[in-house]
């Protein structure tokens, strides 16, 4: 809804028609960017509508409802890239960082946030097919660092959520504070709270502050 903020009337609606399973029944909000309201589904769709009229600009399928991926986190805007996870852990997903392009949602890059293959971290998944449904969902909120460009991404749980034997290993970046170039999409660092967590404990929280002119994040 589009309600206006002196007179209470509302300007406008606009009604997500799912197209299959919404398997996470949470959304986080919406981000607001040059002239479009963009928002994610739990089906798996982004799209952006006109913020005067609500029509749709553009829509994408950017995650894979059939397999219990969709997008619970309000995106994030910076540079002309609206920067959004999929969610899913809980069902074996496998984590997704992906920014696209605000003028049209096309693709600009992604980061697998369940490493596989030459990638880092792929080691850390024992059997190296764990990784296939190794979970690692990015479903609350990220926080970026406008100065130096860097998006601080808070990573979920791994799956199967309660049985760490069937994927030994420290199971990155699961339970992580993952910290990722905004602009390329290549990884900085990241730092793990728990590896090879049995409990479903996420890590859901990054945020930035200052402490007499250091630069901090606390998760």
């Amino acid at each position: 809804y589009a309600i206006d903020a002196v007179t209470c009337r509302k300007l406008w609606s606009h009604q997500h028609d799912a197209q299959g399973p919404e398997m996470n029944a949470t959304n986080k909000g919406i981000a607001l960017a040059g002239g479009r309201v963009i928002r994610g589904s739990q089906d798996g769709f982004l799209y952006a509508l006109d913020a005067k009229t609500g029509e749709p600009l553009w829509v994408r399928q950017v995650a894979d409802w059939s397999i219990g991926e969709g997008i619970g986190a309000a995106p994030t805007v910076w540079n002309d890239l609206v920067y959004v996870a999929k969610a899913g852990g809980d069902w074996g997903i496998k984590g997704r960082m992906m920014a696209f392009n605000v003028a049209d949602g096309t693709l600009a890059w992604s980061f697998d946030l369940i490493p596989t293959g030459s990638e880092t971290g792929a080691d850390t998944w024992n059997p190296a097919a764990s990784a296939d449904h190794g979970g690692g969902a990015a479903w609350t909120a990220y926080a970026l660092d406008r100065e130096t460009g860097t998006l601080f991404i808070p990573v979920g749980n791994p799956g199967p959520d309660y049985h760490s034997e069937m994927r030994k290993g420290a199971n990155l970046f699961t339970i992580s504070t993952v910290a990722i170039d905004a602009r390329t999409g290549k990884l900085k660092w990241w730092y793990q709270l728990r590896p090879n967590d049995d409990h479903d404990w996420d890590n859901t929280t990054v945020t930035l502050f200052d402490d007499g002119g250091r630069k901090l994040v606390a998760t």
